[in-house]
């Protein structure tokens, strides 16, 4: 059997196909007229990510550390998916990596560029909690 390409590589990239199917609720939910992201497309723009958050730099492998998980217990041990510019849909242009405490503080108040600011505080908050 001969499967589509696009078929082949949601049973390639589980992780990858399950934080699309995430992407894809929550822009229904919140009643966003998608610029719609095709899996194919996300795939390839989370592929080349850093798998590091964009406001504060804190690496994915390290949410899940013993010394950051009992502090932040609420926060996902993945880093998760902000638009840039909340007001727009999911497109691979306004995607970026963040961890859940920079995500939830970002919310729909500040721009990506205040973002980054305040991600220099959390990144300091990071690093001494990982010394």
């Amino acid at each position: 059997i001969h499967y589509p390409e696009s078929l082949r590589n949601k049973a390639k990239n589980p992780k990858e196909y399950q934080i699309w199917i995430k992407l894809k609720k929550r822009s229904r939910k919140v009643g966003r007229k998608l610029p719609y992201l095709p899996f194919e497309d996300f795939l390839s723009w989370y592929k080349v990510q850093n798998k590091k958050c964009s406001y504060c730099g804190i690496g994915e492998k390290l949410l899940d550390s013993p010394k950051i998980k009992p502090i932040f217990s609420w926060c996902s041990d993945r880093l998760t998916i902000d638009r840039i510019n909340p007001t727009d849909g999911y497109s691979s242009k306004n995607l970026a990596l963040s961890c859940l405490a920079c995500n939830s503080i970002k919310s729909n108040v500040f721009s990506f560029v205040e973002m980054k600011e305040i991600g220099l505080i959390m990144k300091k908050k990071w690093q001494n909690l990982m010394k």
